[in-house]
């Protein structure tokens, strides 16, 4: 089993504000809101990530992408992004999510968006606190309460 995590913009609808407000995530004060990504964006955003490779599969009703590390698929760092209810046009947007993989890609995947889509919500099914995830944000430095929690979970 592995975690999901779901890649939500930051919208000013109620529903959304009292969730983040329930899961104590601040917003930083220059925040704007935000949208989900189009599979164009995707593939831009993952074009800019230095020694990664992609897979693709595409179909009329399914996207997906597979990203490993070049330099070791087998065991290196890796995600896969589902988009929801794809329906053939890569210009539209859709929600999407990670299919496990490396939470530190993820957020530097999701770091790559946020410049395009604007500030977007990491969060993970595993109960960990959600991550806002904006432009310049260190992957390797927001995972940390991820990992510090897990080794305390530990028995």
């Amino acid at each position: 089993m592995g975690v999901l995590y779901s890649c939500i913009p930051i919208t000013n609808t109620p529903e959304i504000l009292a969730w983040l407000q329930e899961q104590r995530v601040s917003l930083p004060s220059e925040s704007i809101f935000s949208r989900d990504p189009t599979p164009q964006e995707i593939r831009a955003a993952l074009e800019t990530i230095e020694n990664y490779t992609t897979d693709y599969a595409v179909s009329r009703t399914f996207w997906q992408a597979n990203v490993s590390y070049t330099a070791d698929p087998e065991h290196g760092p890796w995600t896969c992004i589902n988009v929801l209810n794809y329906h053939d046009d890569e210009a539209q947007s859709y929600h999407i999510y990670f299919e496990k993989g490396s939470p530190e890609l993820i957020l530097t995947i999701m770091e790559r968006l946020s410049r395009l889509c604007g500030p977007l919500l990491c969060a993970p099914d595993s109960g960990d606190m959600p991550i806002v995830v904006v432009p310049g944000l260190k992957s390797s430095e927001a995972v940390l309460p991820w990992y510090n929690r897990s080794a305390h979970d530990e028995p």
